[in-house]
């Protein structure tokens, strides 16, 4: 089958590269490389970026509040109020 596949410069040059030194053609590498990544059947550290993380990563304690958007945005006022007054006495000089 023939495809298109949008590969980084650095990566199709590695490829190339890799290629070259086998004596093979840069298609026949590509190939050769995405059906042995498919047969190990195991995933490498490359591909972690499809990994998915589960929340919340750090386990609050039982009796712990709840954080809510709520919140933040009160204590995101809070500390712009703050910071707001705190300025506002270098600007009476």
């Amino acid at each position: 089958m023939k495809t298109t596949i949008e590969l980084p410069d650095q990566v199709f040059q590695q490829a190339r590269e890799q290629a070259e030194q086998r004596g093979v053609d840069v298609n026949e590498f590509i190939s050769a490389a995405v059906s042995k990544l498919i047969q190990s059947g195991t995933p490498t550290a490359s591909l972690a970026v499809e990994r998915r993380v589960e929340f919340p990563i750090i386990q609050g304690k039982p009796d712990a509040p709840t954080l809510t958007q709520e919140a933040v945005n009160r204590a995101e006022e809070q500390i712009l109020k703050e910071e707001a007054e705190y300025y506002a006495k270098f600007m009476r000089r």
